[in-house]
């Protein structure tokens, strides 16, 4: 959602992103007597007029929250996720490890001083003599802080629904951004292979189209794959239905060679295909076949 700067606001500029700050509060210091300004980052620049509120915004500026019908936060939802917690608490505990074996190399040398170690000061009691590290332990409870956030994630919603809508939302967001890299790898869209471009336009249409399908074909397999998701892939699928083989015979009749199989019945049917409509492709390749040749 955007809105309006509102007036008050200060543009910031910072590596090309303009972000939106406001006063919150002057605070005078009597050292230097004079006032120094706190300043709240509420968003960044869309445009040369309009903004994208973050969430302090509203804490900000409450007075807007009643004139906007949509918040910038509607719900929050926590998820835990026990094998990514799992690998989370693992990668934690090797880059310890790692610390750990530093630390003791530091200590060994005699020469590291406190400003050399600041890194460490969160999760370690470093001890020093004359400025010199001689010691460390670890800071055990800092440390389970950390491992106590493994698993877990949050996703933020702009409109009120469920937790399964929102994390099924989030996973064809996930699953949108992986068709570019499915447009590249499975479709060739990484090497274009053409000289003009009349013929690259036509190329990136062709693409485009096929990933439709393909996402159609995608979402069409999808209760197929709750049973057996590695079988029902679309690689998988298209491996499956490239088996269907339509021969013609010394008559000039094409028919279908074998049977359809469970799976590619299975498969057909999500895409609203039928044995009897596979069938009748056959004959209707026999009858265009006929007329071609009178």
């Amino acid at each position: 959602m955007r809105i309006e700067r509102p007036k008050g606001t200060v543009i910031v500029p910072v590596r090309g992103t303009r972000y939106v700050y406001k006063v919150a509060e002057k605070r005078y210091l009597k050292d230097k007597q004079y006032n120094v300004n706190k300043r709240v980052c509420v968003g960044k620049m869309e445009d040369e007029i309009h903004m994208i509120p973050n969430a302090r915004f509203y804490q900000v500026f409450p007075e807007l929250a009643e004139q906007n019908e949509a918040p910038y936060c509607s719900d929050i939802h926590v998820f835990y996720d026990d094998v990514k917690g799992a690998e989370q608490r693992k990668s934690i505990m090797r880059r310890f490890a790692l610390y750990d074996k530093e630390l003791e190399k530091l200590v060994e040398k005699k020469l590291t001083r406190k400003f050399n170690v600041t890194m460490f000061e969160k999760y370690y009691r470093l001890k020093f003599y004359d400025d010199y590290l001689i010691s460390f332990r670890r800071k055990e409870k800092e440390i389970e802080k950390e491992l106590d956030h493994c698993g877990y994630f949050v996703i933020v919603t702009s409109e009120k629904m469920t937790a399964e809508e929102a994390l099924t939302k989030y996973r064809n967001r996930d699953t949108t951004e992986k068709q570019f890299l499915i447009e590249k790898s499975f479709l060739g869209g990484d090497t274009w292979r053409v000289h003009s471009d009349e013929s690259i336009e036509s190329k990136q249409l062709i693409s485009f189209v096929a990933l439709l399908i393909r996402n159609e074909m995608f979402k069409a397999l999808e209760k197929l794959r709750k049973k057996e998701k590695k079988r029902f892939t679309i690689p998988a699928a298209l491996r499956e239905l490239d088996r269907i083989i339509i021969t013609r015979d010394v008559n000039g009749t094409f028919s279908m060679r074998y049977a359809l199989t469970a799976s590619q019945k299975d498969i057909l049917k999500c895409v609203g295909v039928s044995e009897e409509d596979a069938r009748r492709k056959a004959s209707e390749i026999t009858k265009k076949y006929s007329e071609s040749q009178i």
